[in-house]
This record gives C-alpha cells, structure tokens and sequence, in this order.
C-alpha cells in the first residue's frame, strides 16, 4: 500500500473501533441487558464494513486482526499497527465516554479469573470469527459481508452475555472498563480457534460436479 493508504487503513481502524466501542459502552451504561447493545454492536460492525471494509478491511477488533495475522492474511506489521490503532480507540472511547457521561466509569469485570467468563467469552468470539473467515474466504462483497459478520457478532453476544458481559473485543473491554484476564485470553483463544476453524477445516470443501 502507498503511504496516503496506509494512513487511512490505520485511521479507519482508529474511528471504527471507537464507534463500535462508544456504541456499546452508550447502551450497557442504560441497561443490563444485553440483547441491546448486542444490536448495537451488530449495526456499527455491518456499517464499519460498508464504510470502510475497501479500505482497512474493516477489523474493528485486536483478535479480528490477530485471527488474520494466523491465519496468514495480514503482515506481521501490518496486524501489529492495526492493533495498536484499535486498542486506542478503546482508551479514547473510555476516557471520552467519561467526558461526556460527566462520571467515572466503575469497573464491570468481576474480580479474580473466572473460567466461566473465559470460556463464554471464547465461544461467542468463536461463534463471531468463525463468520468473518467464512466471509474473507468467500470474498464476500461488502455488503453481504456486512450482513453476515453483524448478524455473527449478534450471535455471539448474545451467547457469551449468558455468563459474561458480551464483549468479545478487548478495546470494547478497555472502553467499559472490563479489563481482566479471562476478558482478555477469552476472545483471543476463541478468534484463533474460529478463523483457523475455518480457514483450515471448512473452506474450499464443497464437492466438486462430476465430470
């Protein structure tokens, strides 16, 4: 990429990730349930993906990129940068949030590791990457891709929200202030499970006609 594109493909990543996060931090601060900002999450993933899926390819999620990175469809570099970019946006999510909120957050993450937390956290991230390598694989056009990788992300909060608080992207963690190990490595092991679940297993295994 030229150096004008690469700007745009980190700032893209930086702007998505925030909205993403202030979405989902503007709902759970209004209500426990998380069926709402699983909603949420699902419309600014779909919309992030029509706005700037040509550009950045649209990740909005450090184990998004780094499913692609083990998966070989990113640079070492290049997920580096990327990660980076979207975990600021979580800290300027957090820190504007309490702006305009006029509060401090508290912190949402339970004290002390929490299997049931990692676990939920690892199978609604599964259930999510699983689709976003389904769509990268199929080279879905934007807006199908859109379609299908919100309706994913949807399922797999409302799925992980049965024992966790439905994040599934460490910089949504950062921006709520539910920062803790099992939020952390949950959403990782599960990323590099779906995308490698598919990318290595599922993909390119539809029968070919007979002759």
């Amino acid at each position: 990429m030229e150096g004008r594109q690469k700007v745009a493909a980190v700032l893209g990543e930086f702007l998505g990730t925030y909205v993403l996060a202030t979405a989902m931090l503007a709902m759970l601060v209004r209500t426990n349930f998380e069926f709402f900002s699983a909603i949420a999450a699902a419309v600014v993933y779909g919309l992030g993906i029509l706005v700037l899926g040509d550009i950045s390819g649209s990740h909005l999620n450090p184990v998004v990129t780094l499913g692609h990175w083990t998966t070989r469809k990113i640079t070492t570099m290049h997920a580096a940068v990327f990660i980076v970019a979207q975990l600021l946006a979580g800290l300027a999510a957090w820190r504007l949030g309490q702006y305009f909120l006029n509060q401090t957050l508290s912190k949402t993450a339970s004290g002390g590791f929490n299997w049931r937390v990692l676990i939920a956290e690892a199978v609604g991230t599964l259930v999510f990457t699983f689709a976003v390598a389904a769509a990268t694989a199929k080279k879905l056009d934007n807006t199908k891709k859109a379609a299908v990788c919100g309706a994913a992300l949807f399922a797999g909060i409302v799925i992980a929200s049965l024992a966790s608080n439905g994040l599934l992207n460490p910089s949504v963690d950062i921006a709520i202030r539910s920062v803790s190990w099992a939020y952390i490595l949950g959403p990782i092991v599960g990323a590099i499970v779906g995308m490698n679940l598919y990318t290595y297993v599922f993909a390119d295994t539809k029968p070919k006609a007979k002759k």
